[in-house]
Formats: C-alpha cells, structure tokens, sequence
C-alpha cells in the first residue's frame, strides 16, 4: 500500500478521483474502502499524467533600433525542464544566440525570420519560427545653437544661427524679430 495521488488530483469518500494534474509522471496509491459492516477491500492504482505540451515563449515584441543593445528571452512552458534551446535561419547581423538568449547589437536594417528550437529533459521537441524588424536608429535630437552679436541702426547686419541633429535639410523660422 501507500504511494500518492498525483499532485493536483484528490480522492472523494464517494470514490471519485479528480482535480487538475500540476505534476507529470507515474502515480501509484492505494485505496482502501469500507462498508457499514467493517469489512474492508483495498487495491493499487496507477495513474500515468503525461506532461503538458511544450511550447515555446517569449521573443520579440516589436520592432528594435539598429546600433542599438537588444537582450530577447525565450523561454518554454510544458514537457519536462530542463530545456535547450537552439536557434536557426536568419539572424540579425551583430546579434548571437545562446541560452535562450538573443542578445547584441543589430547592425543592419531589416526584417530577419528565424526558427527557435526547443528540446526538454525527454526529447520532446518543438519548433516556433519568430520574425524580428530592425529599423533605423532614430536621429540624434535636434539642437539649435550659434550667438549673435549686437548691431547698429544703419548699419547692415548678419549672424549665423546652426542646427545639429534632427534630419537635414533644415528650415529655420522666427518671431519677434526687430
């Protein structure tokens, strides 16, 4: 006798086992039953809880910038941990996968599709393919700077204002001016 129910599940006084399994594996208990007379009976069960199917999670989300530091988790729900991720396809330049991990830089623009493959502690495997955009970087703020001297009534005047950043060609517009 002994052994227990598989996690998740429960035995009723009605003689009903149910529940949601949380646990995969071969599950052996023992029953025991009763009638108002005393007499008893009791046998072995087992219960075989397979595991959920592997799936696999995480990944982008959205567009990322070129030049800029991308870190992406995948991740797997399902089978039996521990899992081993291994990648495919192709995969944005300057960026590398291990672990389940996409990290690096991307250096070139570009929609990359690439195929994830995840294998858990029983060899069940699952293939997921993922897109990832890398667009432009966006450009660096724009800055307007320069100094302008004092002028003098009569006199023809001119200063230099300049602008950085943002995206050239610029258009330069005022108020309030004398």
């Amino acid at each position: 006798g002994g052994g227990r129910l598989p996690d998740g599940l429960t035995l009723s006084s009605t003689g009903m086992v149910s529940g949601t399994p949380k646990t995969p594996g071969q599950f052996t208990f023992s029953v025991v039953v009763a009638d108002t007379t005393g007499a008893a009976a009791s046998q072995d069960f087992s219960i075989f809880i397979q595991p959920a199917p592997l799936n696999i999670t995480g990944g982008p989300t959205g567009p990322v910038a070129a030049d800029t530091a991308i870190n992406i988790v995948f991740g797997g729900t399902g089978g039996v941990s521990p899992y081993h991720f291994s990648p495919g396809g192709s995969m944005p330049p300057g960026t590398t996968f291990s672990n389940g991990v996409l990290s690096g830089t991307p250096t070139t623009v570009g929609t990359f599709t690439f195929r994830v493959t995840m294998n858990d502690s029983t060899d069940a495997v699952v293939t997921k393919d993922f897109t990832l955009t890398v667009v432009a970087p966006p450009p660096p703020a724009l800055t307007l700077s320069g100094t302008l001297s004092d002028g003098k009534v009569g006199v023809p005047y001119a200063g230099q204002l300049s602008a950085t950043g943002g995206v050239s060609p610029y258009s330069y517009s005022g108020s309030g001016l004398p």
